[in-house]
Protein backbone atom coordinates (compact mmCIF):
# COMPACT_ATOMS: atom_id res chain seq x y z
CA UNK A 1 0.00 0.00 0.00
CA UNK A 2 2.98 2.48 0.65
CA UNK A 3 4.52 1.93 -2.71
CA UNK A 4 1.51 2.62 -4.08
CA UNK A 5 1.55 6.12 -1.85
CA UNK A 6 4.43 7.45 -2.68
CA UNK A 7 3.36 6.59 -6.55
CA UNK A 8 0.96 8.85 -6.40
CA UNK A 9 2.61 11.22 -4.46
CA UNK A 10 4.68 11.75 -7.42
CA UNK A 11 2.44 12.54 -10.04
CA UNK A 12 1.40 16.51 -10.61
CA UNK A 13 -1.78 17.03 -8.48
CA UNK A 14 -0.18 15.67 -5.42
CA UNK A 15 3.08 17.99 -6.01
CA UNK A 16 0.64 20.85 -6.80
CA UNK A 17 -1.69 20.03 -3.29
CA UNK A 18 1.87 19.28 -1.17
CA UNK A 19 3.99 22.75 -2.25
CA UNK A 20 0.26 24.39 -1.57
CA UNK A 21 0.22 23.07 1.98
CA UNK A 22 3.93 23.76 2.37
CA UNK A 23 3.04 27.30 1.66
CA UNK A 24 0.07 27.57 3.72
CA UNK A 25 1.77 26.20 6.69
CA UNK A 26 4.81 27.82 6.27
CA UNK A 27 2.54 31.17 5.97
CA UNK A 28 0.71 30.26 9.58
CA UNK A 29 4.12 29.36 11.31
CA UNK A 30 5.54 32.65 10.22
CA UNK A 31 3.11 34.51 10.83
CA UNK A 32 3.34 32.91 14.61
CA UNK A 33 6.80 33.78 14.56
CA UNK A 34 5.59 37.47 13.70
CA UNK A 35 3.62 37.79 16.62
CA UNK A 36 5.92 36.93 19.13
CA UNK A 37 8.88 38.48 17.67
CA UNK A 38 10.14 39.93 14.36
CA UNK A 39 12.84 38.14 12.74
CA UNK A 40 15.03 41.13 13.09
CA UNK A 41 14.22 42.38 16.07
CA UNK A 42 14.84 38.47 17.33
CA UNK A 43 18.52 38.52 15.39
CA UNK A 44 19.40 41.89 16.73
CA UNK A 45 18.78 40.49 20.37
CA UNK A 46 19.61 36.86 20.02
CA UNK A 47 21.91 36.13 16.97
CA UNK A 48 21.42 35.67 13.62
CA UNK A 49 22.15 31.70 14.65
CA UNK A 50 18.75 31.43 16.45
CA UNK A 51 16.67 32.84 13.49
CA UNK A 52 18.27 30.71 11.15
CA UNK A 53 17.18 27.61 13.50
CA UNK A 54 14.35 29.16 13.33
CA UNK A 55 13.02 29.34 9.85
CA UNK A 56 14.47 26.04 9.26
CA UNK A 57 12.60 24.28 12.15
CA UNK A 58 9.81 26.18 10.43
CA UNK A 59 10.31 25.09 6.88
CA UNK A 60 10.80 21.12 8.47
CA UNK A 61 7.57 21.22 10.33
CA UNK A 62 5.28 22.68 7.75
CA UNK A 63 7.10 20.45 5.18
CA UNK A 64 6.20 17.52 7.27
CA UNK A 65 3.10 18.05 7.76
CA UNK A 66 2.56 18.97 4.01
CA UNK A 67 3.74 15.42 3.45
CA UNK A 68 1.48 13.97 5.93
CA UNK A 69 -1.69 15.46 4.50
CA UNK A 70 -0.58 14.11 1.03
CA UNK A 71 -0.50 11.25 2.09
CA UNK A 72 -3.65 10.72 3.80
CA UNK A 73 -5.23 12.26 0.94
CA UNK A 74 -3.27 9.42 -1.40
CA UNK A 75 -4.03 6.88 0.98
CA UNK A 76 -7.80 7.79 1.10
CA UNK A 77 -8.19 7.83 -2.95
CA UNK A 78 -6.74 4.56 -2.93
CA UNK A 79 -8.55 3.08 -0.86
CA UNK A 80 -11.72 4.32 -3.03
CA UNK A 81 -13.66 6.66 -0.37
CA UNK A 82 -14.56 4.06 1.77
CA UNK A 83 -14.79 6.11 5.43
CA UNK A 84 -13.45 3.74 8.04
CA UNK A 85 -14.12 4.31 11.79
CA UNK A 86 -10.95 6.47 11.87
CA UNK A 87 -10.68 7.80 8.67
CA UNK A 88 -11.21 11.72 10.32
CA UNK A 89 -8.43 11.09 13.17
CA UNK A 90 -5.68 11.96 11.03
CA UNK A 91 -7.32 15.28 10.02
CA UNK A 92 -8.16 15.97 14.14
CA UNK A 93 -4.77 15.16 15.23
CA UNK A 94 -3.10 17.84 12.56
CA UNK A 95 -5.70 19.99 13.06
CA UNK A 96 -4.61 20.30 17.54
CA UNK A 97 -0.82 20.52 16.42
CA UNK A 98 -1.48 23.36 14.65
CA UNK A 99 -4.21 25.29 16.99
CA UNK A 100 -1.95 24.59 20.06
CA UNK A 101 1.42 24.86 17.97
CA UNK A 102 3.63 22.51 20.17
CA UNK A 103 2.59 24.42 23.56
CA UNK A 104 2.36 21.95 25.94
CA UNK A 105 0.14 23.95 28.85
CA UNK A 106 -1.79 24.85 25.80
CA UNK A 107 -2.70 21.20 24.76
CA UNK A 108 -3.36 19.59 28.37
CA UNK A 109 -5.17 23.09 28.68
CA UNK A 110 -7.57 22.39 25.52
CA UNK A 111 -7.83 18.70 26.24
CA UNK A 112 -8.99 19.82 29.87
CA UNK A 113 -11.54 22.19 28.40
CA UNK A 114 -13.12 19.14 26.66
CA UNK A 115 -13.44 17.00 29.34
CA UNK A 116 -10.69 14.55 28.24
CA UNK A 117 -9.71 12.76 30.97
CA UNK A 118 -5.27 12.08 30.90
CA UNK A 119 -3.74 9.64 33.68
CA UNK A 120 -2.17 12.54 35.43
CA UNK A 121 -4.02 15.42 33.66
CA UNK A 122 -5.13 17.19 36.78
CA UNK A 123 -1.93 17.59 38.33
CA UNK A 124 -0.36 18.76 35.13
CA UNK A 125 -3.38 21.15 34.80
CA UNK A 126 -3.05 22.59 38.20
CA UNK A 127 0.73 22.97 38.20
CA UNK A 128 -0.18 24.95 34.89
CA UNK A 129 -2.65 27.04 36.58
CA UNK A 130 -0.63 27.34 39.13
CA UNK A 131 2.61 28.64 36.89
CA UNK A 132 0.27 30.96 35.40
Amino acid sequence: MCEHVFELLKTRKYILQGLAFLVFFMVIYTMLDGFNMSYTQMRETYGSGLVITNISLNFLMAFLTALLLNMSTANAALKGGKDTKGSNLGFISVLFGVLTYGCTPCVIAFFGSLGIAFLGCRVLMNSTIASI
